[in-house]
Protein backbone atom coordinates (compact mmCIF):
# COMPACT_ATOMS: atom_id res chain seq x y z
CA UNK A 1 0.00 0.00 0.00
CA UNK A 2 1.00 3.62 -0.35
CA UNK A 3 2.64 5.30 2.66
CA UNK A 4 0.18 5.96 5.45
CA UNK A 5 -2.33 3.29 4.38
CA UNK A 6 -3.22 -0.08 5.91
CA UNK A 7 -3.45 -3.37 4.03
CA UNK A 8 -6.56 -5.33 5.01
CA UNK A 9 -6.64 -9.10 5.52
CA UNK A 10 -8.09 -9.24 2.00
CA UNK A 11 -5.24 -7.23 0.43
CA UNK A 12 -7.06 -3.89 -0.04
CA UNK A 13 -5.56 -0.53 1.01
CA UNK A 14 -7.36 2.06 3.13
CA UNK A 15 -7.41 4.06 6.38
CA UNK A 16 -10.53 2.87 8.21
CA UNK A 17 -10.78 0.16 10.87
CA UNK A 18 -11.93 -2.26 8.14
CA UNK A 19 -8.40 -2.06 6.73
CA UNK A 20 -6.33 -1.28 9.83
CA UNK A 21 -7.61 -3.64 12.54
CA UNK A 22 -8.04 -7.43 12.81
CA UNK A 23 -6.10 -9.19 10.06
CA UNK A 24 -4.24 -6.06 8.90
CA UNK A 25 -1.04 -7.04 7.06
CA UNK A 26 1.81 -4.97 8.54
CA UNK A 27 4.26 -6.24 5.94
CA UNK A 28 2.32 -4.38 3.22
CA UNK A 29 1.23 -1.22 5.08
CA UNK A 30 0.67 0.16 8.56
CA UNK A 31 -1.80 -1.11 11.16
CA UNK A 32 -3.55 0.44 14.17
CA UNK A 33 -1.69 0.30 17.45
CA UNK A 34 -3.00 0.52 21.00
CA UNK A 35 -1.83 3.56 22.99
CA UNK A 36 -1.06 3.62 26.73
CA UNK A 37 -4.70 4.36 27.62
CA UNK A 38 -5.84 1.22 25.79
CA UNK A 39 -7.49 3.12 22.94
CA UNK A 40 -6.69 2.66 19.29
CA UNK A 41 -4.62 5.44 17.79
CA UNK A 42 -6.14 7.24 14.83
CA UNK A 43 -4.34 5.97 11.75
CA UNK A 44 -3.37 9.56 10.85
CA UNK A 45 -1.51 9.83 14.18
CA UNK A 46 0.80 6.91 13.38
CA UNK A 47 3.70 8.69 11.73
CA UNK A 48 6.71 7.49 13.70
CA UNK A 49 9.13 6.39 11.02
CA UNK A 50 12.68 5.13 11.50
CA UNK A 51 15.66 3.90 9.52
CA UNK A 52 18.35 5.36 7.26
CA UNK A 53 16.05 8.10 5.96
CA UNK A 54 14.26 8.95 9.23
CA UNK A 55 16.66 8.20 12.10
CA UNK A 56 15.93 6.61 15.48
CA UNK A 57 12.65 5.81 17.23
CA UNK A 58 11.73 7.42 20.54
CA UNK A 59 13.08 5.69 23.67
CA UNK A 60 11.55 2.28 24.33
CA UNK A 61 10.34 1.70 20.75
CA UNK A 62 11.57 -0.81 18.18
CA UNK A 63 12.22 -0.02 14.52
CA UNK A 64 10.57 -2.59 12.24
CA UNK A 65 12.19 -3.92 9.08
CA UNK A 66 9.74 -1.68 7.19
CA UNK A 67 10.83 1.49 9.03
CA UNK A 68 7.98 2.01 11.54
CA UNK A 69 8.40 2.56 15.30
CA UNK A 70 6.36 0.51 17.76
CA UNK A 71 6.35 -2.15 20.46
CA UNK A 72 4.62 -5.13 18.84
CA UNK A 73 6.33 -8.34 17.72
CA UNK A 74 6.03 -6.98 14.17
CA UNK A 75 8.25 -4.06 15.21
CA UNK A 76 10.61 -5.85 17.62
CA UNK A 77 10.91 -9.30 16.03
CA UNK A 78 12.60 -10.64 12.91
CA UNK A 79 14.17 -7.85 10.86
CA UNK A 80 14.07 -5.27 13.67
CA UNK A 81 16.65 -2.53 12.99
CA UNK A 82 18.63 -2.33 16.27
CA UNK A 83 20.64 0.69 15.11
CA UNK A 84 17.40 2.75 15.04
CA UNK A 85 15.55 1.40 18.11
CA UNK A 86 15.21 -1.41 20.65
CA UNK A 87 14.98 -5.02 19.50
Amino acid sequence: CDEGYCCSKYGWCGKTSDYCSDGCQLEFGICNEINSTGNEKDIDDITDRCGEEYGKCADGLCCSKFGWCGTTSDHCGIGCQSQFGNC
